[in-house]
């Protein structure tokens, strides 16, 4: 009775013992992981500083370095991706990748720590409308709600007049003009998107303005001297506006900037009597072959009235070796490129969405399309007379399609001036109106296509059709052919290998009409015996056998139903009865042998299981038996064993080997 109460005590304070260790053990771990994360924040935060100053100071490369280690320690904190946005449009990388690193900013959980998140949206937005993706730039920007801002301001009359939306607008720039008083970019935007609209009352009434403060912003903007020019009614303004800007000279800072306009300034002299026809076809043509302004070459053909002027015009285009931009929708924002050598286009690059990737690459001889890129190179059209397509790459496919079958023209000539004794100067634009390369197009007009082996990286795969049906498909290795298949309305029907690469086929494949059921025989001696026989039924159950001797009947069999029990079988070396190993999972659960069951048994020290016992010699034993098949190769599957202990008779199947002393 005196005892318990000690025994008690004992067993609380082992009980609070267990307790305080185990929450020690806690706390120590709970400790250790704060110390890891205040750690790492720390490293975030420093790294954030320096990217944030490098940004500041212009160097982006060394930002965006800084950006990406300080995400390695926090994912969490959104400054990181803005920044390597910023370094991406700052460097001039496409749209594209400046977009995905904003979405990646503006993730919900992200935290801001440095950067505010309207500036991310802001920039985000821009990016939205600068692609044609109107809608989505307007629905982020209404995310910010009445936020002022002259950016939020102009980007949304940037969607609205893509969205042909131009009266909505206008009246945002309208009230612009009033709210940002000094921003030129809502100015700039009117005239460059009314230059060829049809006047209205509402419209004049907004250029009025603009160019009754035009002072305001020509020395910000002196593009805006040249770009009122159409909307001046007073002849002596415009001629003013037009010299003003033409003598300012490349040495200006504002007006460099602006230097890809002088053909423009060129044409407007023209118009309004500055310069001769001469000089005009010379200045915007420019000294020297780089770039091209269709729009004043088609001022010139419409004002050009001499001989001589206009033999010179002719000339040069003929000669023309350089470069022209496109801007379809007027944005101010090219979404094609011409290349041209001696006046015919050797390079067509079309970026319909903006992104600054390419959605289509065409590359021209003496002007006509030979091969056309698409989907950032990953599919490429070859052809051997334009229209008619010789073969496309799409991926890791290639199609040869048969002489004239598949007409696929993706771009089309625009004849834009044709003089008398000259040849026409044409313009490469995309017809849109042409299906899409799909793999079902491509199959029905292939003569064959290559591919690379599944099965072996280093082979290259060419099937054979006809009508887009598969005939027969070819293997090979550095020329070599070690895989030929045979088809049959469509489904594989033999298949013939050569796995050791001597130039011999002795493996055959006979499959079923459906592909689900197949023989396979191996002839390794090529005596036309099979050594090797496989068959898998339809319903999914396999039989396996081997005949080394070639007598016809097989030595050692498998069998495996659909689902996970097995049978192995041999015979044996010295009755010929058979015996056969029931398995589960692979693993041996009986033996039977003459009708009767006998134990099979694993041995203590390797993956053999003995038949009937396990001898007394079981350690030297099992090592011969190991031995005889890693020297015999991974062909042999049966054999006797002679050893000092006695006969062995082993099988070797599914990586066990079973085992039996013969000589007891």
């Amino acid at each position: 009775m005196n005892r318990r109460p000690g025994i008690l005590a004992d067993r609380k304070v082992a009980c609070w013992a267990l307790f305080a260790l185990c929450t020690g053990i806690m706390c120590g771990a709970e400790t250790a992981s704060e110390q890891v994360q205040s750690v790492n924040a720390a490293a975030a935060v420093a790294a954030l500083e320096r990217a944030s100053s490098l940004a500041g100071a212009g160097e982006w490369e060394q930002a965006s370095f800084e950006a990406q280690l300080g995400a390695s320690y926090d994912p969490t904190l959104a400054d990181f991706p803005y920044i390597e946005a910023l370094t991406s449009a700052a460097s001039g990388k496409p749209r594209a990748e400046t977009i995905a690193r904003l979405e990646q900013a503006l993730s919900r959980g992200l935290k801001w720590r440095v950067y505010e998140r309207t500036e991310a949206v802001l920039l985000c937005a821009r990016m939205y409308a600068e692609t044609l993706r109107y809608a989505d730039s307007l629905a982020l920007l209404a995310s910010l709600g009445k936020y002022p801002s002259a950016d939020a301001d102009f980007i949304r009359a940037w969607c609205l007049y893509g969205q042909k939306k131009n009266g909505e607008a206008r009246e945002i720039i309208a009230s612009a003009l009033d709210r940002w008083p000094f921003d030129s970019r809502f100015p700039r935007l009117f005239l460059e998107r009314s230059a060829s609209a049809a006047a209205d009352e509402r419209g004049v009434s907004i250029a009025h303005t603009i160019l009754s403060r035009l002072y305001v912003w020509e020395n910000e903007d002196r593009s805006l001297l040249l770009l009122a020019v159409p909307f001046e009614s007073d002849p002596s303004v415009r001629d003013r506006n037009i010299r003003t800007w033409r003598s300012m000279g490349s040495s200006d800072s504002v007006h460099s900037k602006d230097s890809d306009l002088a053909p423009k300034a060129a044409a407007l002299a023209l118009e309004y009597g500055i310069i001769g026809e001469l000089d005009a076809v010379t200045e915007v043509f420019g000294s020297a072959d780089s770039i091209l302004d269709l729009d004043a070459v088609g001022t010139l053909f419409s004002l050009v009235a001499t001989d001589e002027a206009r033999i010179l015009l002719f000339s040069r285009l003929g000669g023309f070796s350089g470069a022209v931009f496109s801007d379809r929708n007027n944005d101010g924002i090219s979404d094609s490129l011409l290349q041209y050598a001696h006046g015919r286009p050797e390079l067509a690059v079309f970026d319909t969405n903006q992104d600054g990737v390419e959605d289509y690459r065409v590359e021209c001889d003496l002007g006509a399309p030979r091969t056309v890129f698409m989907h950032s190179g990953t599919t490429e059209v070859r052809y051997s007379v334009y229209p008619s397509v010789r073969s496309v790459r799409s991926g890791s496919r290639e199609y040869t399609l048969k002489p004239e079958s598949l007409y696929w023209a993706p771009v089309e000539w625009v004849p834009l001036y044709t003089g008398p004794d000259s040849q026409p100067f044409f313009e490469v634009v995309l017809t849109e109106t042409e299906p899409v390369l799909s793999e079902r197009l491509l199959i029905q007009n292939a003569s064959f296509y290559t591919e690379p082996d599944p099965d072996n990286s280093a082979g290259i795969v060419r099937f054979v059709l006809d009508s887009g049906i598969p005939v027969s498909a070819e293997a090979r290795e550095q020329g070599a052919v070690y895989r030929h298949t045979t088809y049959l309305d469509g489904y594989p029907s033999v298949s013939k290998l050569d796995r050791d690469g001597d130039g011999r086929f002795e493996t055959v494949v006979y499959y079923s009409r459906n592909s689900s059921a197949r023989t396979v025989l191996v002839d390794a001696n090529g005596n036309r015996t099979a050594e090797y026989r496989e068959t898998i039924a339809v319903d999914g159950s396999l039989l396996v056998e081997w005949d080394s001797d070639e007598d016809g009947r097989a030595e050692v069999s498998w069998k495996e139903g659909p689902g996970a029990a097995g049978v192995l079988s041999w015979v044996h070396p010295v009755s010929g009865q058979i015996v056969s190993v029931d398995t589960d999972n692979g693993f041996p659960r009986s033996v039977r042998y003459s009708g009767k069951k006998t134990d099979v048994l694993k041995d203590p020290f390797t993956d053999i299981w003995w038949v009937g016992k396990i001898p007394s010699a079981v350690r030297s034993l099992s090592a011969e038996i190991e031995a005889f098949f890693n020297r015999s190769g991974s062909s042999v599957v049966s054999g006797i064993i002679a050893s000092g202990s006695g006969r062995v008779f082993a099988v070797r199947s599914g990586g066990l080997i079973y085992a039996e002393l013969l000589d007891e």
